[in-house]
């Protein structure tokens, strides 16, 4: 799914160069990048990896809201029911790139 929403986000912004609505597909990748992320913490919850995760954002080349939610924790629970990442507002050309980062007992 995380590739699919890059496609989408590319796909939007080149529907955005030639001056046309491009929402649609925004929307379309966000929503394949949250269920990824979703998926992702399910795992992590199911095989008992970790009961909290750390937001990681892309370094440098993040945007804005994507950096000031880098080193964010929450329970894993929290993180399924808020979805946090994908970040909404993200405004990089292929959408949020963030990812979690288990908590092990071992890092607490």
């Amino acid at each position: 799914f995380f590739g699919l929403g890059t496609t989408y986000y590319g796909m939007a912004d080149f529907v955005g160069k030639e001056a046309k609505n491009s929402c649609y597909l925004r929307d379309k990748g966000y929503e394949m990048k949250r269920i990824f992320s979703t998926n992702q913490l399910k795992e992590y919850q199911n095989l008992g990896v970790a009961k909290s995760v750390e937001m990681s954002d892309a370094g440098e080349d993040s945007c804005e809201a994507c950096r000031k939610n880098g080193g964010k924790r929450f329970s894993l629970n929290e993180a399924i029911a808020n979805s946090p990442i994908p970040v909404k507002n993200c405004a990089h050309k292929y959408g949020c790139r963030c990812t979690f980062l288990p908590i092990t007992a071992h890092h607490q």
